[in-house]
């Protein structure tokens, strides 16, 4: 929608090849065409498209409309080599604070393409953080996790006692994710605080065992509640506080979790047996082979080294289990969605299937680029949090 717009806002343009390219901005066109002929004389992807729009308009300026800019913003954001250009990302960012409703996307967009190592962005996404510049804060926050950069866990450990709920939980879970033992007394205050999925994830993360008296209290309040008067948020904390006591590993909770195996919740019940078959608690596999059709039961399976998960993990990649009639072919977009929560969020367990895709799928994104590409670039993010995990931990 954004290229059809762009192109159609050029083509009501007066003629203008009459003017050369700028140089400012001919380093950029040169390495935003160099990233999109690697793909080969296939159809352009968003590399090429962001420099069309810069070898028809020149330099980004005011006046220039919403959809331009977040096209070439977009476009440089994806480049492997985006720091070279540190400068005109902000210039794009300070160009489009005139368009609020810009904001998630332009935040969202950090979150989607930064990779680890990216400590260029780390400025622009700690003022969105705290409250600075004209990022939306939170899909921002989050994007810190992706580059795993240490020095911003000092800067976030003050944004979990902000008064701005969203923002102090996602810092929280980026904490979490980052193995930011640090933060453990921080995290217990925010949850006796706030009864929050993504800080008790954080607390399940960081292996925090003084959370656990509260989170039985969660567990059993939640448990002997009717289901039927369960908010979808009532769920996701349940759901999360049972995987945050199955990676505490607390043997005490299992009966209240072989309670939750039934539960009406698909959700509670695949996050009671993941918690299960990290306590060694046999009952947990067994329900997850039940679900072997939804995404999540195939994927723990699969991590846990069931050969009928695996194959139950690329199933569930191709076709989409929750369509009508189920079976329905995964679109391109659902399977990118997948390798992305894969990339942000998955470990070294999951890299033999990450690596099966980018052998296996060559179906183009919107964005111009394979899901083989796609997989590659989740398998950089996996690893690269691996080899930080092990560094941090030793």
């Amino acid at each position: 929608m954004v290229r059809a717009a762009a192109a159609a806002d050029r083509a009501a343009m007066p003629d203008t090849s009459f003017l050369t390219l700028a140089t400012d901005v001919a380093p950029l066109v040169h390495a935003l065409r160099a990233a999109d002929d690697t793909f080969g004389p296939a159809p352009h992807t968003m590399y090429g498209w962001a420099a069309d729009e810069l070898e028809e308009r020149g330099a980004p300026r005011p006046g220039w409309p919403d959809h331009a800019l977040l096209l070439v913003y977009q476009g440089v954001v994806a480049l492997p080599e985006a720091g070279r250009f540190a400068a005109d990302v902000g210039r794009l960012v300070r160009l489009m604070a005139p368009f609020p409703h810009l904001a998630w996307l332009v935040s969202a967009a950090l979150h989607e393409h930064l990779m680890p190592g990216d400590a260029w962005a780390v400025p622009l996404l700690l003022d969105a953080a705290q409250g600075a510049g004209t990022l939306a804060p939170e899909p921002a926050v989050r994007a810190l996790a992706v580059i795993g950069d240490r020095a911003v866990v000092d800067p976030l450990l003050d944004v979990v006692s902000q008064p701005r709920h969203r923002v102090a939980t996602s810092a929280a879970l980026v904490l979490g994710r980052l193995r930011a033992r640090e933060a453990a007394a921080p995290l217990l205050g925010l949850l006796g605080r706030r009864r929050d999925p993504e800080v008790v994830t954080a607390l399940g993360l960081l292996g925090v065992r003084e959370a656990a008296p509260v989170l039985h209290a969660l567990l059993d309040a939640a448990r002997l509640a009717r289901p039927s008067r369960r908010t979808e948020r009532d769920a996701e904390l349940l759901a999360a506080t049972a995987r945050a006591l199955g990676r505490i590993g607390d043997a005490g909770a299992s009966a209240s979790l072989r309670a939750l195996l039934d539960d009406p919740y698909v959700d509670v019940a695949l996050a009671a047996a993941d918690a299960l078959t990290r306590l060694d608690d046999p009952d947990g596999a067994r329900r997850l082979h039940a679900h072997l059709y939804v995404w999540e039961a195939a994927r723990r399976l699969a991590q846990l080294g069931h050969a009928d998960g695996v194959a139950a993990m690329r199933a569930c990649y191709r076709a989409d289990p929750n369509a009508r009639p189920r079976g329905l072919a995964r679109d391109p977009g659902g399977r990118r969605l997948l390798l992305q929560a894969l990339g942000h969020e998955g470990d070294a367990a999951d890299l033999a299937f990450v690596h099966w895709v980018a052998a296996h799928d060559v179906d183009r994104t919107e964005q111009g680029w394979t899901l083989a590409e796609e997989a590659r670039r989740a398998a950089r993010r996996i690893e690269a949090r691996a080899s930080d995990a092990r560094r941090w931990d030793s």
